[in-house]
């Protein structure tokens, strides 16, 4: 019995558990991941919908031909990017920009746009794999 209870305390002593936090300011956003867990968080996907387009464990840029749109007209930004690829980690207490985007002209009424026209998920487990996690916006 004392043998199950120390894999289980084992197990989570080294549970990650990574939550996204975003920052705005006049015109630009920026989305991070973050691991406040005490172990390493072993990604298994990572899925984005820009718009109506949903793109499933990108392995090469999938912003680059991303239209944001309000109204009739088309956005002008700046956007760099990190993609948590599949057996990929983010180690406990690492923070990382998944996404920071740069708008031409200020206004919240961009960033809403941005929030509304954007969400990802990221699925992951720990180094054990037990157990399957997830986090998006």
């Amino acid at each position: 019995m004392q043998l199950k209870a120390g894999r289980k305390h084992n197990r989570l002593s080294v549970r990650p558990f990574v939550i996204s936090h975003i920052e705005r300011d006049k015109n630009t956003i920026i989305i991070y991941l973050r691991n406040d867990g005490l172990g390493p968080a072993l990604i298994k996907g990572f899925d984005i919908k820009l718009g109506n387009k949903e793109i499933v464990n990108p392995n090469n840029d999938p912003y680059k031909n991303w239209v944001l749109s309000g109204g009739r007209e088309n956005i002008t930004f700046e956007y760099e990017y990190f993609i948590p690829t599949v057996n990929s980690t983010i180690k406990a207490n690492d923070k990382v920009q998944l996404l920071k985007v740069t708008f031409v002209k200020e206004g919240d009424e961009l960033l809403d746009l941005f929030e509304e026209q954007f969400n990802f998920r990221i699925t992951y487990t720990s180094m054990y794999e037990d157990k399957s996690f997830a986090c998006g916006i």
